[in-house]
């Protein structure tokens, strides 16, 4: 069966530090920022996510970028 993806919405999470566990290792937890452009490129998604960076309170790690999006099945032409 042939199924379409269509991406429904794409967000920015930017792993920030949340402070430090009992063994003394530093913690992150995920800052989402949502309403990207799914289109956007993603170097530009990037700059703007350094730029974030440098901003947020806190140790910054990772950047991510998440997209949902709706499948279905795509319909046989009917002979």
């Amino acid at each position: 069966m042939d199924v379409s993806k269509t991406i429904q919405s794409t967000a920015l999470l930017i792993e920030v530090s949340s402070g430090i566990n009992n063994k003394g290792e530093l913690q992150f937890k995920k800052k989402s920022f949502s309403n990207v452009m799914p289109d956007a490129k993603p170097e530009n998604v990037y700059n703007v996510a350094k730029a974030l960076c440098e901003i947020l309170s806190g140790e910054t790690r990772r950047v991510y970028l998440r997209d949902t999006s709706i499948i279905v099945p795509i319909s046989e032409p009917e002979s």
